[in-house]
């Protein structure tokens, strides 16, 4: 740990991460991005992105729980079929996005040992620009109800938000959008298929940054996390059918990409 870092500074990375977890946007770019330019090396700073995973999932949880009851949404479902149940769909969905993300975790942790900060910028701007094209379509059909096909398809894209720069919720919200789902349950089950892997994320990587961060920052940047992060889920379903994201994350994907050619120039 570098005695340049203050409690103030993961205060600020865990209001973030929690705000801008549940938004179409890449939470643990922004996090890791900033944690670079302040001093960490590449690898912590994804590691440290990640731990904060766990505070989001606990806010959404809490949300979802106590503000928005989501059995009102799994007792609409038709469960006259073992595939139709909602929690054998969910359970498929979020399984699968293990299998995916879990091999491209490896793979990351090995590129980031020998890649420079500009060069990550740049492909995160990009897989933001990928992300934020996704969202722009449109699904021909509405229906309020995803079948257990659509869900595993957004189970796969859910793995490869481990990416730094691909938006989790933004990649589910949008693929489930492109099968035909309507715009607030594409949103709710982006959120539900979604906390099982934050969860697991942040249980994960928190265990890793114990080694480098001490409990008292960590526990500062996680409560900040939980504040932000349940404000964010509460706003983003408010909002959700009045504000264009795609135009937002396609803007700061440009946005990284401009940045990575200063720092590859500079």
């Amino acid at each position: 740990m570098k005695n340049s870092w203050s409690q103030l500074l993961f205060i600020l990375l865990g209001f973030l991460q929690g705000f801008l977890e549940w938004l179409p946007v890449s939470s643990s770019a922004q996090v890791m991005i900033l944690s670079s330019l302040l001093g960490f090396k590449l690898i912590e700073s994804f590691e440290i992105a990640f731990s904060l995973h766990l505070a989001s999932a606990l806010a959404a949880i809490s949300y979802l729980y106590f503000i928005k009851n989501p059995k009102n949404t799994f007792l609409r479902e038709d469960s006259r079929g073992i595939l139709d149940n909602p929690w054998v769909k969910l359970t498929a969905s979020v399984l699968i996005s293990f299998i995916v993300a879990y091999p491209l975790d490896l793979l990351i942790r090995e590129v980031f040992e020998g890649i420079s900060l500009d060069a990550v910028m740049g492909i995160i701007g990009v897989l933001l620009l990928i992300t934020g094209l996704l969202m722009s379509k449109k699904g021909i059909k509405l229906k309020e109800n995803p079948s257990f096909r659509d869900l595993l398809i957004a189970g796969v894209c859910q793995g490869f938000s481990v990416l730094p720069g691909i938006s989790r919720s933004g990649i589910t919200f949008s693929i489930l959008l492109l099968l035909g789902i309507d715009k607030t349950s594409a949103l709710l089950w982006s959120y539900y298929i979604g906390i099982p892997a934050v969860l697991a994320a942040g249980l994960y990587n928190i265990l890793k940054i114990e080694s480098y961060i001490s409990l008292e920052l960590i526990l500062a940047s996680s409560l900040t996390a939980f504040i932000s992060g349940f404000a964010s889920i509460g706003f983003m379903l408010k909002v959700a059918k009045r504000v264009e994201y795609s135009q937002l994350t396609m803007s700061l994907g440009l946005l990284y990409i401009i940045s990575s050619i200063i720092l590859f120039i500079v």
